[in-house]
Formats: C-alpha cells, sequence, structure tokens
C-alpha cells in the first residue's frame, strides 16, 4: 500500500481547472498506486478564495475529497499535509512561488514555461537542486502516443535519417488568448509560453538543435481583443472567466517567430509561430527523411499521422509496426500511459481536445508523483525545460543580433 501523496494545486483558474481533469482521469484507470486513496489534492491555493471554492466543489465532485482552500502558500501548508505542488499560476508568479515552496522543501510541477526568462529559470532550477526538491516543468505535447511513436519510428531507421522538418502554427488574430498576461513581456509573453511546445517536441523528436541558423520574433498585433470565441483548444477550461476579460488588451510582446534550425544529426528545420494569423488557421510538423516521410497531426487532436515509405502511404493498421526495434521488445506505451489510452501500442490517443488533454495531464501528474516517491527525476526536468526556453531566445537573439546563435546547454540536474 502506497502512502497517499498529497498536491498542493496553486492557481484556480483555466489551468488549475485542467489539472483537476487530469487528476480524475489518473484516479479513475485504478493504475496501482494511483487511485483516490493514494494521491489527491489536499489543498487548492488561489488569491481569490471564490475561484478556490469553486474549483474545491469540482474536486469534491470528482474524486470524492474536497481539498482545503487557502489564500496563499504558507497558509495552505498550515491547512493540509502537502508532498508535492502544482504550480498553475501566470508565469510572472512562478519564480517567486517556486523560491517559497524549495525554502519549505516541497517538490514541485511547475506549468510551462518555468520562469519568464532562461536567468531566472536557471536560479530556480539552481535553488531546486541544493534543497533537493524534485522540480518538474509540465510540457504535455511530447507524451501524446503520436509523438511516442514518431520517436520510436525515426529511432528504427525505416525512414532513413531525418533530413528537413517543417513544423509551423498560424493562429490567433487579434483575440486575447486566454488570459491577458499572455500578451505582456513582463509575464514572458505569448511566444515563450506557446513556442516552447514546439521548440520541446523538435528536439524530443530530432534531437538538439545545434544553432538556430537565422531568425526573427516581432509584435503584428499591438491591440488585442476579447472574442466571442477562442481560437484556442484549450478555451472550454477558461470560459466562465471570460467576462472578466477586459474588452483589449495592450500588448508587448511579440506575438510571430520564424527560424531556420539546425540539428546536431544533420537535420535541417524551418520553424513558424504565427500567433497573430488572419484567415486560414493551420498547424503542420513533417519530417522528411532519407527514404520516407511522417506527416504528424495537429497537436491534442487525436488524428492518426501520414507516413509514406517508398513511394507508398503506410496503412493505419501497419503504423505501430514502424516503431518495433529490429531487435528487442516491440514498440508499446509505458504502463501507465497505456492504462489511459486504453491500448498499449495505440498510435494516436482518440478523444476530443478535452479527452486528450486530461490524460496529457493525468501522464504529467503520474511522472511527477513517481519521482517524488522515488527521489528520481521526471522526464521534463527543469533542465530539460530550460533548453525549450532557450530555443525560444535563441531565434529572439537571433533576430535582434543576426547571424547563426548556439542555445543555451543546461545539463540535467538530479536532486
Amino acid at each position: 500500500m502506497v502512502r497517499p501523496m498529497e498536491l498542493m494545486l496553486i492557481g484556480c483558474g483555466g489551468m488549475g481547472r485542467r489539472y483537476v481533469a487530469g487528476l480524475s482521469r489518473l484516479v479513475g484507470i485504478g493504475h496501482e498506486g494511483f487511485d483516490g486513496s493514494q494521491v489527491r489534492f489536499s489543498c487548492l491555493v488561489d488569491q481569490v478564495r471564490e475561484r478556490a471554492q469553486a474549483l474545491a466543489d469540482e474536486v469534491a465532485e470528482a474524486t470524492g475529497h474536497r481539498p482545503a482552500v487557502a489564500g496563499s502558500i504558507a497558509a495552505g501548508l498550515a491547512a493540509a499535509a502537502v508532498d508535492g505542488a502544482v504550480v498553475a499560476s501566470s508565469t510572472i508568479a512562478h519564480a517567486s512561488i517556486c523560491a517559497e515552496l524549495v525554502a519549505a522543501g516541497v517538490s514541485i510541477l511547475v506549468e510551462k514555461p518555468l520562469t519568464t526568462d532562461v536567468n531566472s529559470g536557471v536560479e530556480t532550477m539552481r535553488a531546486a537542486h541544493a534543497a533537493g526538491v524534485v522540480l518538474a516543468v509540465a510540457e504535455n505535447v511530447r507524451r501524446e502516443p503520436v509523438n511516442r511513436w514518431a520517436r520510436s519510428v525515426l529511432r528504427s531507421g525505416r525512414l532513413g535519417r531525418p533530413r528537413f522538418v517543417l513544423d509551423q502554427v498560424f493562429t490567433g488574430a487579434d483575440a486575447i488568448q486566454l488570459t491577458p498576461w499572455r500578451h505582456r513581456a513582463e509575464s514572458g509573453g505569448l511566444l515563450l509560453d506557446v513556442a516552447v511546445h514546439n521548440a520541446d517536441v523538435l528536439e524530443y523528436l530530432l534531437g538538439p538543435v545545434a544553432a538556430v541558423l537565422g531568425g526573427i520574433t516581432r509584435l503584428e498585433e499591438p491591440i488585442r481583443r476579447r472574442a466571442s470565441t477562442m481560437t484556442v483548444g484549450s478555451s472550454a477550461f477558461y470560459d466562465r472567466f471570460t467576462p472578466e476579460l477586459p474588452e483589449t488588451v495592450e500588448a508587448d510582446a511579440d506575438d510571430v517567430l520564424a527560424a531556420l534550425l539546425s540539428f546536431t544529426g544533420g537535420a535541417v528545420g524551418q520553424w513558424v509561430q504565427h500567433q497573430a494569423a488572419h484567415g486560414l488557421r493551420r498547424a503542420e510538423r513533417t519530417i522528411w527523411c532519407a527514404a520516407g516521410s511522417i506527416e504528424l497531426p495537429p497537436d491534442r487532436s487525436g488524428s492518426l499521422p501520414r507516413v509514406t515509405l517508398d513511394g507508398a502511404v503506410v496503412g493505419r493498421e501497419e503504423l505501430a509496426a514502424l516503431a518495433d526495434p529490429d531487435d528487442g521488445p516491440a514498440w508499446s506505451l509505458p504502463p501507465v500511459e497505456a492504462g489511459l489510452w486504453g491500448d498499449a501500442r495505440t498510435v494516436a490517443g482518440a478523444g476530443d481536445f478535452a479527452y486528450i488533454d486530461g490524460t496529457l495531464v493525468a501522464i504529467e501528474l503520474a511522472d511527477f508523483v513517481t519521482a517524488v516517491r522515488g527521489g528520481g527525476t521526471p522526464e521534463v526536468d527543469a533542465a530539460t525545460g530550460l533548453r525549450a526556453m532557450a530555443l525560444v531566445e535563441a531565434v529572439a537573439r537571433a533576430g535582434r543580433d543576426g547571424g547563426p546563435v548556439v542555445p543555451a546547454e543546461f545539463g540535467r540536474a538530479r536532486p
């Protein structure tokens, strides 16, 4: 019998609601070590008490246990047992929240990006390492089955060496993207908040970026407006807060990124993150290799990939086998992930955005709980999260200073 893992959730807005959905998914599969008696939210923290109370009601309905509610971390630590904390607040508060939790000896799962800039993120990582606490960054897109599968396919060598990747997103128009702070430079800005997903997945699939050969970031929409319908897939979790949005927001953070990347493995990449695109919306991630190509579906869409090998499209029933190594056991998802998706060899997790998103958050929580219990390193530790941030910052530097820019390296910090 595993001792119950008591988690504090800090931030009870839209992202906090997503963590409640994720925990509900995790405890619902009944996997050993992760049922409702073995991991739960013991306390919710938010400066707006009504938000915390409302989310506590959701937790109680979903899990049968109502957590304590507090207006500060200190009050939460006094009100309930806490083995780890999930930080789902605005990015501008991440550094100070993590500092308080580290001082209290509490392990942390913090939403991406880790902080508002690489330098403060490095300070946070070093403090956690010195204190001996786990510091994990919530990076969920890499955990989709299609990306787990694609990484294994590329490593199998069946498609040959990767040569080129095209990763591009066009969306956003002039709408406020979920919350006003995403459009402010003091909070790290819209690009840092969303482009770290793409940066992380690119390196997860293709290995480290050796250099940003050229790039630019810029601001296209200095005035953001409250839209009647948000263009972001996760908007359903934030809908109750939409009436609180101002009619307009003055944006001072860049909303467009374009870059040419060189990977250590020899591939070249074109990366576009256009969060101010009017008209046609598009999300594409395609990898061309020496013998074929993989077209990956939009993130959290549940769609199947398309593989072209030797001039022919691979049938859906043959996709999983492409990931099997020539020697060793057949490819499969880890046990908890297999339980959540219902199939150890699924290539794409089926369901609508909310279901897929909740499942990915559940995987993050399971990974964090496992690292805390065992004193190990989470899949996305602080160094890995910083690497994605550094790649975004490298594109901005390339545009500002010109010439190739090498993203910073951080190693892997183990508590």
